[in-house]
């Protein structure tokens, strides 16, 4: 069994995974590989922090982390951070497509 790593986002954001549920979990899990050299599984989680509130904030865990940080967590920050930013362009790409073609 694989290690497990999660990526708590905002409702919002939560919606866009369901529409595109392959998107979040394949994009972290090939640049997590990257950086960590370790395969994990990745599990997208509604958060009600108030804290995730934007397209870009998150809560990460992965087992490659570090009690004290450090540049592993570092680099898994900017690849949690891209993938949502890729997310948000595929929605914002798709609802374009969509406002297009009613009009």
């Amino acid at each position: 069994m694989s290690p497990r790593a999660t990526l708590t986002v905002s409702p919002g954001v939560y919606r866009r995974h369901l529409v595109r549920p392959e998107v979040l979990p394949t994009l972290l899990a090939r640049s997590a590989e990257v950086i960590t050299d370790e395969q994990v599984d990745w599990e997208i989680q509604e958060g009600a922090s108030p804290f995730l509130v934007s397209d870009i904030d998150y809560e990460l865990y992965h087992p490659a982390q570090r009690p004290l940080g450090g540049v592993i967590d570092w680099q898994l920050s900017g690849c949690a951070t891209a993938v949502l930013i890729a997310l948000r362009l595929i929605a914002l790409c798709e609802e374009a497509e969509m406002a297009g073609g009613r009009g």
